[in-house]
């Protein structure tokens, strides 16, 4: 078992490669041949860091997308300033390689804000916890089907209004646009477009299953774009999920 002098040393190792790697434009080969050591010990970043390295180890884990949990505790407003902090490397296409791996509804979904603007802000961590629950119970199938057929995992958020506004805020603010490489500047084709986002029709179930007025809206909103990319295999797959939500509610 690692000592915490070890442990803060990987830490930090982290921290200083990343840095390297964003001065140089380049990705660092450090995390991808070291990320057992760094993801499992997270957690016990919040006792070995001090703040200003809190800040800058939350910066680079939002760029890595690995979201620490309730460990965060009082430092919750470090990761929060962090991640906005780290929000212009989430742009795509992007001036260079270092980007991020999150996406937009993502960080719309769970912080409230991406590189363009804010949205919403969380009260504190347990907004952020909920939200990052959300976004875990949407973006954990690797198929349509799976979700389909786990309906009655969605309806606990389903009823919660704190996660149907901010979804419905999201989607508003993405144009309910799920590919963040189509822009209105540089708009993908039909061929490379991508509508089957499994977090953005996890989203979207959550809704269809939501007994909010304001989810009802959403999805009305959503059915009567005309413009929509690829909008037949958009509500094709809405269809489906239409169909598993009824059959769910008509259960319960």
């Amino acid at each position: 078992m690692a000592t915490k002098e070890e442990i803060k040393g990987i830490f930090m190792t982290f921290i200083a490669t990343e840095e390297a790697g964003l001065a140089k434009g380049v990705d660092p080969d450090w995390y991808p041949q070291n990320w057992p050591s760094l993801t499992n010990n997270i957690k016990k970043a919040p006792s070995l860091l001090d703040e200003s390295e809190q800040s800058q180890f939350y910066y680079f884990l939002c760029r890595r997308n690995l979201l620490p949990g309730a460990e965060v505790g009082k430092h919750y407003h470090l990761l929060d300033a962090a991640y906005r902090r780290h929000a212009p490397l989430m742009k795509k296409p992007c001036a260079d390689h270092f980007t991020s791996s999150m996406g937009r509804l993502q960080g719309l979904m769970i912080f409230g804000s991406d590189h363009l603007g804010d949205i919403a802000s969380n009260a504190g961590l347990e907004d952020y916890l909920l939200h990052r629950a959300a976004y875990q119970q949407i973006s954990k199938y690797s198929s349509i089907p799976g979700m389909l057929a786990k309906p009655e995992r969605f309806v606990p958020f389903a009823g919660d209004k704190r996660v149907v506004e901010r979804i419905c805020a999201a989607f508003n603010c993405l144009d309910f646009i799920q590919d963040d490489w189509h822009t209105s500047a540089r708009p993908r084709n039909a061929a490379h477009f991508s509508c089957v986002s499994l977090p953005f029709w996890g989203a979207m179930f959550i809704l269809l299953l939501s007994p909010l007025p304001l989810a009802q809206q959403t999805v009305a909103q959503f059915k009567a774009l005309e413009q929509l990319p690829c909008r037949a295999e958009q509500m094709e797959i809405l269809d489906r999920f239409e169909g598993a939500s009824s059959a769910c509610l008509a259960r319960t």
